[in-house]
């Protein structure tokens, strides 16, 4: 599966369960982030606490070169994290599916 099509997915399912028009920042539900470049994940761990190599996700799944990972980020509150493989830290690709 194509990491697009795997995006695509999770969107869907956010918006099917917490609504299309919710506004991410304040409601339930999550969003999707795509991590580009190492600044992008130094960033996620300065403003948002989230230090990939000390993560358990829900599942990582492969899509070419690319990682998705789930991570339950409360009840009711969920990130689905896009990454370049060569971003990922041991601990993360320790915990792909296969």
């Amino acid at each position: 599966m194509a990491i697009q099509e795997k995006i695509h997915e999770v969107l869907v399912i956010l918006d099917e369960c917490y609504g299309a028009n919710r506004d991410v920042q304040k409601d339930l539900g999550g969003y999707v982030m795509v991590l580009e470049s190492q600044n992008d994940v130094e960033e996620l761990k300065d403003s948002m606490k989230i230090n990939l190599a000390a993560e358990t996700f829900e599942y990582v799944v492969e899509a070419n070169e690319y990682l998705g990972a789930l991570l339950l980020y409360g009840a009711d509150f969920h990130l689905y994290l896009v990454l370049h493989h060569s971003l990922a830290p041991l601990q993360v690709l320790n915990q792909i599916e296969t």
